[in-house]
């Protein structure tokens, strides 16, 4: 998953979409990380967004917007890798590896994490992100992980 190139996303199989969202992310183009979603994906980053303001439940590309928004004002990536990519039909799942300060509360987190994209017609329908939520609140806050 290392071509960094566009997708025809109106007859793209579901990896390569995924595959183009991974690359417009290691890119920081994230309107064309919008362009790749369906007018009502469903956005799932489990935990309290009260304690983590980027978790929870997002609905349309607007909100996503925000998440990716908040996660660039609260973060500072140090680590990110993923794969092998697993496909099946609509389904596309994604184990990787994260790392990531955060600057304001002076905490570090680093995990790992598996996506679950659904792809239909070219476009993410849904995000879902498995990760140690708690690990990430616990982190967030500035307590260590």
């Amino acid at each position: 998953m290392d071509s960094y190139t566009s997708t025809n996303t109106d007859q793209a199989e579901p990896a390569e979409v995924v595959d183009s969202f991974f690359a417009a992310i290691e890119a920081g183009r994230i309107e064309d990380v919008i362009a790749l979603l369906d007018p009502q994906v469903s956005w799932e980053v489990p935990g309290d967004p009260s304690a983590v303001p980027w978790v929870g439940h997002r609905v349309g590309p607007e909100a996503v917007r925000d998440f990716y928004t908040c996660l660039l004002e609260e973060t500072e990536r140090e680590a990110f890798s993923f794969g092998p990519v697993l496909t099946e039909n609509e389904l596309v799942l994604v184990p990787g590896n994260f790392a990531y300060r955060f600057p304001r509360t002076c905490g570090y987190y680093s995990g790992e994490f598996v996506i679950a994209f659904t792809v239909r017609e070219g476009r993410i329908l849904r995000y879902q992100m498995h990760e140690d939520s708690f690990g990430l609140g616990v982190a967030y806050e500035g307590r260590g992980h």
